[in-house]
């Protein structure tokens, strides 16, 4: 987005200190502040402010203002000065907690809006949106956290973009700092403007607001800790206002975190190569319960911190997570219900269906999963059979096995190994006890596009499961959880044919299934 003014939004205080309601400290002192990065003196008149709920008029502030250090009364703001636009009811004694709190430097301009509150009243969760007279988007302010009770969203470098790294809560020990340089500002260099992957090429943007020369690093993320394990790429490099770079470093197939550095700046992204499983799944999920909750998994050997990833839309907070992790709405409860839980478990707000939904794990735009499930019984969670199969694949999830009705924190009462394939079909496990698992018969195929036909019978010659479906080539599941089956011997039998009718193929393997009738 090109932008036709070059007027920031700097700095933003959604969360003051002090109690929320009508005329309270969280009602009355809220803020946006405003920086000319140009060289020259521009008009505020005619410019609004929206938070996606409502759109206001920026207008001078003309009453009384008690702090005789700031200008008041004006439009005008002057090359790298800045403007701090106030709730109107901010000189009002409200509750007598917490009033006017903040302390403006002189040549800060006071503004305010023609409404009784800035947008439909600011939340950490609201975007923000500079607008010229005529309508058009100045700036934006797009990542909004919760910083805390009475600490302010500051810009790191308001000569760069509106993208998360350029976002940091407040580190002055008032919690902000409204017309005056931001407590997190850096200072110029070489920063990395933009970041992008696409078909095996980086692409990275950098603007030179100090000296031309830098290093740049490529990395990727194995930990996701923000630091970078791995160096991928590595250069000295000249910038002489903006330059762009074209990177090739090609993937294999699967999820990485991969980050950019200079010695000023830091971007990362997330890459996602082909149609993996991700390393960090959806493992188990209770929806119909006194407590809800829903576990993740780790597959990886080695620790990952999740940092920026929510569940449904609801922010998880940091965490290492070394295998198992529960979130649910209330811990306590948790405990009480299933005792002592071998991993970490945190406390979000979750809202399950008990008829069936679909449940999101992200991470800012990259989708890690999209689990859709059932009907749900009482007090009983539903389970993954396998972290390592797709979480859509039909037969991959089923009502847990487990006497206290779930297995939050620990391996699940249904997992079931899967062996590597060997030539195009191998069965796991076998035997194979219909109730306490699944049987996972898992397909090496061939061709681009396979049409399988898989049948099951028993020693009588009675079928007792079939399936009929196009697959894409390489490694494929098919999970059964064994209803209609007998104890003993069964016989699997598998057709796979080109789906252009090129190649075909059969294959007969035998399946012990045990237990009882």
């Amino acid at each position: 987005m090109i932008f036709i003014f070059s007027l920031v939004i700097n700095e933003v205080m959604a969360n003051p200190l002090g109690t929320t309601g009508t005329g309270e400290p969280e009602d009355r002192n809220e803020w946006v502040e405003i920086f000319n990065e140009t060289d020259d003196t521009l008009s505020l008149e005619g410019f609004k402010i929206s938070d996606g709920d409502a759109v206001d008029s920026l207008i001078p502030w003309d009453t009384f203002f008690p702090d005789p250090d700031p200008a008041t009364g004006t439009m005008i703001l002057p090359p790298g000065f800045y403007a701090v636009v106030l709730d109107p009811e901010y000189t009002d004694s409200g509750n007598g907690e917490n009033v006017m709190p903040y302390d403006f430097p002189s040549g800060c301009i006071i503004l305010t809006v023609a409404n009784t509150t800035i947008g439909d009243g600011l939340a950490t969760t609201d975007s923000l949106f500079l607008l010229s007279p005529s309508g058009d988007t100045v700036d934006t302010y797009l990542y909004p956290r919760n910083p805390g009770d009475g600490i302010s969203m500051e810009r790191k470098n308001p000569y760069l973009g509106d993208f998360p790294e350029n976002w940091a809560p407040s580190t002055d020990s008032t919690g902000s700092t409204p017309g005056r340089k931001n407590s997190v500002f850096e200072p110029p260099g070489v920063y990395i403007e933009d970041f992008s992957y696409q078909d095996g090429e980086f692409v990275v943007v950098l603007v030179n607001t100090g000296p031309g020369e830098d290093t740049l690093s490529i990395y990727e993320d194995m930990n996701w800790n923000g630091e970078g394990d791995k160096k991928l790429w590595h250069s000295t490099i000249s910038v002489e206002g903006t330059d762009t770079l074209r990177i090739k470093i090609p993937f294999e197939d699967g999820f990485y975190k991969v980050i950019a550095k200079t010695t000023s700046s830091s971007r990362s992204l997330w890459i996602k190569e082909g149609d993996p499983v991700p390393p960090v799944v959806i493992n188990e999920i209770m929806p119909r319960s006194e407590v809800e909750w829903v576990e993740v998994y780790n597959k990886k050997d080695y620790p990952v911190f999740l940092s920026g990833f929510s569940l449904d839309g609801e922010e998880i907070p940091d965490v290492r997570v070394d295998s198992f992790l529960v979130l649910t709405e209330d811990k306590d409860l948790l405990f009480s219900i299933f005792g002592n839980i071998p991993s970490p478990v945190l406390e979000i707000p979750i809202s399950l269906n008990d008829y069936g939904d679909s449940i999101i794990f992200s991470c800012e735009e990259m989708i890690f999963e999209k689990i859709k499930y059932e009907e749900a019984e009482v007090e009983i969670s539903i389970e993954r059979v396998n972290p390592d199969i797709e979480g859509d694949v039909p037969g991959n999830w089923g009502i847990s096995a487990s006497p206290e009705g779930g297995t939050p924190g620990r391996k699940n009462s249904l997992y079931t190994p899967v062996l590597p394939a060997e030539a195009h079909l191998s069965i796991s496990p076998d035997p194979f006890v219909p109730g306490k698992e699944r049987c996972v018969f898992v397909l090496n195929l061939p061709w681009v596009r396979n049409r399988v036909t898989l049948k099951v019978f028993d020693i009588e010659g009675r079928q007792v499961f079939s399936y009929n479906g196009t697959m894409g080539g390489g490694e494929r599941y098919i999970l059964w959880d064994g209803e209609n089956a007998y104890p003993g011997i069964h016989i699997v039998y598998m057709v796979v044919e080109e789906d252009g009718g090129k190649g075909r193929f059969v294959e007969k393997k035998t399946l012990t299934v045990g237990g009882k009738r």
